[in-house]
């Protein structure tokens, strides 16, 4: 159900995307239980991050994708 519900939204216009798991589709705390590990509708989960190794991997190019965004 995670695959199916990270979705994301482009706006071209000023040059910007957002990605992430909609929480109407899998529960508002559900990214947490999956990223951190923990408890969820009476289950526990082992973390599997997902978000986190995926801003590691992105951090090195936000330098140069913002240099001269904000005027």
């Amino acid at each position: 159900r995670l695959r199916n519900a990270i979705l994301y939204a482009v706006e071209r216009d000023v040059g910007r995307a957002t990605i992430g798991p909609d929480a109407s589709i899998l529960g508002k705390d559900v990214g947490g239980a999956l990223e951190h590990g923990g408890e969820f509708r009476g289950e526990f989960y082992h973390a599997r991050p997902y978000m986190g190794p995926a801003l590691k991997k992105a951090r090195p190019k936000f330098p140069k994708i913002w240099t001269d965004s904000v005027t």
